[in-house]
């Protein structure tokens, strides 16, 4: 277990394993938001904030995909698979990819045609900002939130209701 464990976090270039003389597991260049005593400090300072944020994506961002399945135009779904397109080509720019994955829910919200629901969805970004910067990034996680909007647009697409909500809800959870 702990062999798989160290390849996949090798794999996702967060560690480096050497052997031999002087081997042994050492961290790579890793986002180090989340080590910033400030940074932890100000996450603990808003962490009922932060908290009540998660509640309200749980809740809403499902319901948003599912509206957004129902009413979503060509365009609009066109302009989300640009959006999911620019992550997975942001590659080591975390900034990148986590404008072009707050635009993405936006526009998500946008295309549910629910003015307050997008207002909503905007609020939980917001409060979800700082707390988001401060995860350390990986290849993986990238690709994942990736493969996860990606369900999300099928059901969009084809209009499914149910799968694009069951989507949402498994990436919010995550």
């Amino acid at each position: 277990t702990i062999t798989h464990a160290l390849r996949t976090l090798e794999r996702e270039g967060l560690i480096e394993v050497r052997r031999g003389r002087g081997g042994g597991v050492f961290s790579r260049g890793v986002n180090a938001d989340g080590g910033d005593p400030e940074v932890v400090r100000a996450l603990r300072d808003q962490r009922d904030d932060i908290e009540a944020a998660a509640e309200l994506r749980a809740v809403v961002e499902p319901a948003v995909a599912a509206l957004a399945a129902q009413r979503a135009v060509m365009a609009q779904v066109r302009a989300l698979e640009e959006l999911n397109a620019e992550m997975r080509s942001a590659e080591g720019d975390d900034h990148r990819f986590m404008r072009a994955d707050t635009q993405f829910h936006l526009g998500l919200a946008e295309a549910a045609a629910s003015p307050m629901l997008a207002a909503a969805v905007e609020r939980a970004r917001l409060a979800h900002a700082q707390a988001l910067e401060a995860l350390p990034d990986s290849p993986a996680w990238h690709e994942r939130s990736v493969e996860q909007h990606e369900r999300v647009l099928a059901g969009v697409r084809e209009h499914d209701a149910g799968r694009a909500r069951a989507a949402m809800e498994r990436h919010v959870a995550d």
